[in-house]
C-alpha cells in the first residue's frame, strides 16, 4: 500500500507539530503557508490588516517551562515569560528539518471532496498563480486569531477604533483617554501597556464586580459596554463614558473557514464553535481524514497541539481506541447540552481551562499514546493563572525551574520589566 499524501494547512506551532509527527509516521507532508516565514500568529509585523495579531512588547503569559512541546525544551535562560521573538526563534529550530517541506506565500482558496468521495481536492495560490493538489488526509492549522469579533455598537464610534488584532505599540495613545473593550489576558496586558503612556485607561469589563485584578492607578475597571455615541460609551450600568479619544476592542475573534463550503463546515452561533467534529479535532464524517489542530482556548497550546495530533494520526491509521461511530455522532451533542445544563455561554465551547487537563488523557485514551505531561506542568500552570487574577503587574516577573515531575521552584527577578 502506498503511503498516504498529506496536506497541512498553515505553518504555525499546530502546523508544524502536525507535520512533524505526520513525518515521522512515514507520511508524505506538504505545509501550505500563506506567509513568507513560519510562525504563525509569534511572527510580529508592524503593518495592519494582516493575519499576524502579534504587538511590539508581547511576553507570553505562561512561563517557556511550561508551553514547550514535551520533547524540544526552550533554551535556557533568565526570564520564564518570553518575548514573542524567542518564541518563534524557538519554533525556526523546531522545525529545521521540515522546512523543505513548506510552501510559502501560498494560500488556500477550496478544500472540498473529489467527487468519488476518496480524496482532498485543494486549490492553492501562489504570484497570482493558482494550483490544483490531490491529498488523502488535511490537516487544518491556520490558527483563529486573524477573524476579529466586532461589536454591533462600534460603528457608531467616529473615534479611532481598532481591534486587538491591529494594535502594535503603546507609545501611540501617550497622554490620550482610552478604552479597552475585554479584560481578557489580551484586553490586561495591551491596558497595562499603554497605561504607562495614556491619561487614562477604561478597561471595561462585564464581570467588572467579580474581577481581583490589581491594576496601576491609570487604568480603571469600569462595566461592560452596551451601546456607542461618536466619542462615548454608554456602559451596562447606565454610565457614559464622555471624551473617548480611542478605543480598542479586545473582544475575540470569530471562526473561519472560507475555502470549506458551508454544507462541509460550519461555524454555528455567530462563528462561535467549529462544527461537525469529534473531540474538538476530528471531522464527524471523515474522522480519518480532515483534522483541526488548537480550535480550543484557554490551554498550554503546544501541549494541546501534541496530543490533538496523537488522535488524528490514531484515526489516521485505524488504530484509534474506545470510539465507536455513535460517539463520534454523538459527541458534539452531548458538549452542547453540557454547556446549556451548566449556563455556559456557546461561546466557550472549545473553551478548556482547568478542563483541559482531562480532555489530554481522554485524547490518550482515545489514540493509544502515553499521558506524558507531569504534575509539575498542571502546578505551575493553576499558579501563574492565579498570579494572572491577583497580581497581573508581576506575575510575569517570576521565573520558575522545573525541579522534577511534580515540584518546581519559583522566585522573583527585580531586574525584569514588562514594557
Amino acid at each position: 500500500m502506498s503511503t498516504k499524501n498529506i496536506c497541512i494547512i498553515g505553518a504555525g506551532a499546530a502546523g508544524l507539530c502536525a507535520a512533524k509527527r505526520c513525518i515521522s509516521a512515514g507520511y508524505n507532508v506538504k505545509i501550505y503557508e500563506q506567509c513568507s516565514i513560519l510562525g504563525g500568529t509569534w511572527v510580529y509585523n508592524e503593518s495592519i490588516g494582516i493575519h499576524s495579531s502579534m504587538y511590539e512588547k508581547m511576553h507570553t503569559n505562561l512561563p517557556k517551562e511550561v508551553m514547550r512541546f514535551e520533547d524540544y525544551p526552550f533554551p535556557e535562560s533568565e526570564q520564564s515569560f518570553i518575548e514573542h521573538f524567542t518564541v518563534l526563534k524557538y519554533l525556526n529550530n523546531y522545525a529545521s528539518t521540515i522546512k523543505d517541506k513548506i510552501q510559502f506565500d501560498t494560500k488556500v482558496l477550496k478544500v472540498e471532496r473529489s467527487s468519488d468521495n476518496t480524496v482532498w481536492n485543494v486549490t492553492t495560490e501562489k504570484n497570482e498563480q493558482s494550483n490544483y493538489a490531490k491529498f488523502d488526509v488535511v490537516f487544518v492549522c491556520n490558527g483563529h486569531f486573524f477573524h476579529p469579533r466586532i461589536p454591533n455598537w462600534a460603528t457608531n464610534l467616529r473615534v479611532p477604533t481598532i481591534h486587538s488584532h491591529d494594535y502594535r505599540k503603546a507609545q501611540n495613545y501617550k497622554d490620550k483617554i482610552i478604552a479597552i473593550i475585554g479584560a481578557g489576558a489580551s484586553g490586561t496586558d495591551i491596558g497595562i501597556q499603554i497605561g504607562k503612556y495614556a491619561k487614562k485607561v477604561y478597561l471595561c469589563h462585564h464581570n467588572y464586580k467579580s474581577t481581583q485584578i490589581q491594576l496601576p492607578k491609570t487604568l480603571k475597571i469600569v462595566p461592560g459596554v452596551k451601546d456607542a455615541n461618536k466619542d462615548s460609551l454608554i456602559l451596562t450600568d447606565g454610565t457614559i463614558l464622555q471624551d473617548i479619544e480611542a478605543v480598542i476592542l479586545c473582544t475575540g475573534y470569530r471562526y473561519s473557514y472560507p475555502f470549506f463550503d458551508k454544507a462541509l463546515i460550519q461555524t454555528p452561533e455567530d462563528d462561535s464553535y467549529v462544527s461537525p467534529l469529534f473531540a474538538h479535532v476530528a471531522h464527524v464524517h471523515y474522522p480519518d481524514s480532515l483534522f483541526f489542530i488548537g480550535l480550543n482556548l484557554v490551554v498550554v497550546p503546544f501541549i494541546l497541539f501534541d496530543y490533538q495530533v496523537g488522535l488524528a494520526l490514531a484515526l489516521i491509521a485505524g488504530k484509534a481506541k474506545n470510539i465507536t461511530t455513535n460517539e463520534i455522532k454523538e459527541w458534539e451533542p452531548k458538549r452542547l447540552k453540557m454547556l446549556a445544563n451548566n449556563g455556559i455561554d456557546v461561546k466557550r465551547y472549545h473553551v478548556l481551562a482547568d478542563k483541559q487537563w482531562e480532555y489530554f488523557q481522554e485524547l490518550c485514551k482515545y489514540s493509544g499514546d502515553v499521558y506524558k505531561t507531569p504534575e509539575v506542568v498542571r502546578k505551575i500552570y493553576d499558579e501563574v493563572s492565579e498570579g494572572r487574577k491577583t497580581a497581573v503587574t508581576e506575575y510575569k516577573k517570576h521565573i520558575y525551574k522545573i525541579v522534577d515531575s511534580k515540584i518546581f521552584i519559583k522566585h522573583n527577578s527585580t531586574n525584569l520589566e514588562y514594557d
